[in-house]
């Protein structure tokens, strides 16, 4: 006799298909149990972060492409936050020395050159050909970078390129293309690629004193082509303009930054001249000008002309001038009389001297007002200046 199920009369062997349904999901949830405490346990220990390898500045690293082709720059003190992400024309977010490449791009295009397995590798990481490569290099600024900065790093093993996500520290060369990006590390010939963002970094390798993990750069290339940088030396904090693709030889630094104390001979030429008859018989003429600086405290001396002291110069911007100063003139029946003077030049030029960035031609005016005294009439004198 068959056994009947007692609710419903239904043969009990008919109850063994739901059990092993049961069964199966009981064993699949064990399953799914222990695979997901192996996961959170590879997780917590670090099995799924990833390596992150510090770079310091004149060390290549392992596998470079090539040898030095490059100085990095030392001591190089990161800006205050910058752990975030920049666009590549950020004023600033590169350094240099003015006109002065970090890098030397044509011993880099030779060596690859004279290395067709390294071209080829090198090329590939850029997307480009290795007959591109000299045209391609031609393109990227030779810049330093101002603060510890994510790349991804290549170098080269086994007949081709390496993948290293890494960190460059700040003082470290670099070329950049046209948006912005760092492309190649000059020191080891490394092509570089925008770094990806990992969830659980893990930082190798030895560090600087000034590394962070909270503080580092990510470049963002721009949407446009750059056609001038502005950067400032790392050293000096003199803002230097750098047209793209050039080495530093078309470099201009920021005429405010121009040191402006020196000799000057500045030449005169009259506006106008009222009440000095015998001071505009004599016009036009020089003006043998010393201008001495303390700090930013800058003064103007006439020297074997007609001021009685130096006179304190104000600043704004790259122009110097007197404010209505105090001074005497003898050309009133040979006797002094009370004459209020503006001296004003505006900095036009500038060049390397000795390493320095300093004023090199000035323009500007030069007015004098005299009081009336018995005898003489007020008397106005106004020059042009250049040099």
């Amino acid at each position: 006799m068959t056994d009947l199920d007692s609710s419903n009369g239904t043969p009990a062997a008919s109850d063994n298909p739901r059990r092993r349904r049961w069964l199966a999901l009981l064993v699949v949830l064990v399953l799914l149990i222990g695979v997901g405490g192996t996961v959170f346990v590879l997780y917590t220990t670090g099995a799924f972060s990833t390596e992150i390898r510090t770079e310091p500045i004149q060390i290549p690293g392992e596998n470079p492409f090539t040898p030095p082709m490059s100085q990095d720059q030392p001591n190089v003190t990161p800006p205050p936050n910058t752990g975030r992400t920049f666009s590549g024309d950020t004023s600033g977010l590169y350094g240099g020395t003015l006109n002065n490449s970090s890098c030397n791009r044509d011993a880099m295009v030779a060596f690859l050159r004279s290395n067709p397995d390294k071209a080829a590798a090198w090329a590939s990481v850029q997307g480009i050909t290795p007959a591109d490569i000299p045209a391609y290099v031609a393109e990227l600024t030779p810049l330093i970078l101002r603060s510890d900065t994510a790349v991804t790093n290549h170098g080269f093993s086994n007949a081709k390129a390496t993948t290293v996500h890494s960190v460059l520290q700040a003082g470290t060369a670099v070329l950049v293309d046209k948006f912005g990006v760092p492309r190649t590390r000059c020191y080891c010939g490394n092509p570089l690629t925008p770094p990806q963002t990992f969830s659980r970094p893990r930082y190798v390798g030895p560090a600087w004193p000034a590394f962070s993990k909270t503080n580092m750069t990510i470049i963002q290339p721009t949407t446009y082509v750059i056609n001038e940088f502005i950067i400032l030396n790392p050293i000096t904090n003199l803002v230097i303009y750098r047209p793209a693709g050039t080495r530093g030889e078309k470099d201009r630094g920021d005429l405010r930054d121009a040191a402006i104390a020196g000799s000057y001979t500045l030449n005169r030429t009259l506006i106008r001249c009222n009440g000095f008859e015998q001071s505009c018989m004599k016009l036009p003429g020089p003006m043998n000008i010393r201008i001495d600086c303390d700090g930013n405290q800058c003064s103007a001396s006439w020297l074997g002309g007609g001021w009685s002291r130096p006179h304190p110069l104000t600043r704004e911007g790259n122009t110097y001038r007197t404010s209505g100063e105090d001074d005497s003139a003898t050309d009133c029946n040979g006797s002094d009389r009370p004459t209020m003077i503006t001296f004003e030049v505006t900095v036009t030029s500038a060049e390397t001297i000795n390493g320095a960035w300093r004023a090199k031609s000035l323009q500007g005016r030069y007015l004098v007002s005299a009081s009336a005294v018995s005898g003489c009439n007020a008397g106005e004198v106004e020059s042009a200046l250049s040099n």
